[in-house]
């Protein structure tokens, strides 16, 4: 049964269990909330010169691709293979296991960045191969629900609509990733607070803004300080501050050592950590090096995406 905060919201809950939403299949998700494991009603609320980095490597012939071991890797993709229809471009990934730390994906419009992340999440089912989270594979019913319970994802176009309050739609996606009752209100509040939302805590959500509609999306997806975070452009739609406070969101999960995974262009938000960078295309892992912080400039980016397409 759904906790009483969500009876009588207008928020249509759903159970935490890969059966128990569709797994869809050569198109892409149509709706606002794509992660099936935190599905709801939203009408209701809702190769590169190696000088300018630490090494490079070949990606789809590497076995370990991260900064850990295959075996050790809380998300790894084997044998990935996904299109959306005749004529689409076909997703092809022979292995991705990032370790602990930041993974910037980058690549021309189109490569395939948008759609590697929501096989990752588990909002698209691949055609052949499988995701593995914590060695097991996502298909399985206990490994699906500790999946949503220790993950997060952001999508792109992240929408939210309706007159629910930005509470209780935070609250719910506590419930969902798997916040204990008697704690799920004050871990809301302190979402709200830490993306200064605390004064649209009872505004519906609907009537915020886009930039304050992202905030509130970085909130739910990073309140239960996940081991492994996903996120498709997130700095899109954000003011200087409001990007700040995403940055203090993804120090405290890298002092965690968790996996962070983002898609993103700017060398600004590129460089500001020490991190691995994949780079995609024509619709597969071409290579990735890794950076420290500062050294990702847009000469570098260019000749990274230019360098994958020979």
């Amino acid at each position: 049964m759904s906790p009483s905060f969500i009876r009588g919201s207008g928020i249509s809950a759903a159970t935490v269990h890969p059966r128990s939403h569709a797994r869809r299949r050569g198109r892409p998700p149509q709706g606002e909330d794509e992660r099936l494991c935190t599905s709801h009603d939203q009408e209701s609320p809702p190769t590169h010169p190696s000088c300018h980095g630490l090494g490079s490597t070949n990606e789809s012939s590497s076995p370990h691709l991260g900064a850990k071991p295959v075996t050790d890797a809380r998300i790894a993709a084997h044998g990935i293979q996904f299109s959306y229809g005749r004529g689409a471009l076909e997703l092809n990934v022979p292995q991705f296991a990032p370790g602990a730390g930041i993974h910037h994906i980058i690549g021309l419009n189109g490569s395939g960045k948008s759609t590697l992340l929501k096989l990752l999440s588990g909002v698209l089912s691949p055609h052949r191969g499988e995701i593995l989270f914590a060695g097991h594979s996502i298909t399985e019913p206990s490994t699906f629900r500790q999946f949503c319970r220790d993950s997060g994802y952001l999508w792109q176009n992240f929408r939210l609509r309706g007159g629910v309050p930005t509470r209780t739609y935070l609250e719910y996606r506590a419930w969902l990733h798997g916040i204990e009752s008697a704690q799920i209100r004050e871990v809301a509040l302190r979402a709200l607070a830490a993306v200064e939302l605390s004064e649209a805590a009872e505004k519906a959500i609907g009537r915020l803004s886009g930039g304050m509609q992202r905030r509130v999306g970085i909130a739910a997806e990073t309140l239960h300080l996940p081991g492994l975070l996903l996120l498709d452009e997130p700095s899109s739609g954000l003011d200087y501050h409001a990007r700040d406070l995403l940055y203090v969101a993804l120090e405290r999960l890298v002092s965690a050592d968790s996996t962070i995974i983002t898609v993103a262009h700017e060398p600004d938000e590129l460089s500001r950590y020490d991190s691995t960078v994949h780079v995609m295309a024509n619709g597969t892992l071409a290579t990735r090096e890794t950076f420290r912080a500062g050294e990702i400039t847009s000469e570098v980016l260019r000749e990274l995406t230019e360098g994958a397409q020979r």
